[in-house]
């Protein structure tokens, strides 16, 4: 590493040769005093500014938000999990990694056809080697690809779970409404 860092090299200097065009008797013989003047001030000015790489780059701009729109957002495992009226134990088998049996937020398929969460298989890999924990067969991170379709259907059954969890809330809340007032029927009639 020091090897390295040794070999890069220094930060430029100021050569002579910059030096000697400033110092020659031949300049002041070629420009008048008011062009010495002001090649001194250009010379000074660029010294003492800080190179701009920004305006090298010929980058398009990034598009700007759609007004009214935020921007999606990625549900990970715990933002899952803390959505009322969804348990992910209640998944479906499909929607579920492969190694510990959870619901999944970032799928991984892998060439062998397996389905991972990203963060656990990530996990395995780091602990257990490059294998996949299914076949044994060797398994690395860039071998496998986003499950995209898979990932959609996580998404759909949590708002499909979700949109079940607010209809039962609002029955409940109808059958609580229509009891007190089943009650409060006779308590006015005294």
């Amino acid at each position: 590493m020091e090897q390295c860092i040794e070999q890069l090299p220094s930060s430029p200097q100021p050569s002579d040769a910059d030096d000697v065009i400033e110092d020659s008797p031949l300049t002041a013989g070629m420009f008048g005093l008011e062009e010495q003047v002001s090649l001194l001030h250009f010379h000074t000015a660029n010294e003492t500014e800080k190179p701009n790489f920004l305006g090298a780059l010929d980058l398009p701009a990034l598009p700007s938000p759609k007004p009214g729109r935020r921007p999606k957002k990625h549900l990970g495992r715990s933002d899952i999990a803390r959505l009322r009226g969804v348990d992910p134990v209640d998944a479906p088998e499909e929607l579920r990694c492969a190694i510990d049996g959870k619901l999944m937020a970032v799928p991984l398929v892998s060439p062998h056809g397996h389905v991972f969460e990203h963060e656990t298989l990530l996990q395995w890999l780091s602990s257990c080697g490059s294998i996949c924990p299914i076949t044994g067969k060797p398994l690395r991170e860039e071998d496998c690809e986003p499950a995209v379709e898979i990932q959609q259907k996580v998404l759909d059954w949590v708002k499909a779970a979700r949109s079940s969890y607010k209809r039962r809330l609002e029955e409940k809340r109808r059958r609580r409404l229509s009891q007190e007032a089943t009650t409060e029927i006779p308590q006015n009639a005294d």
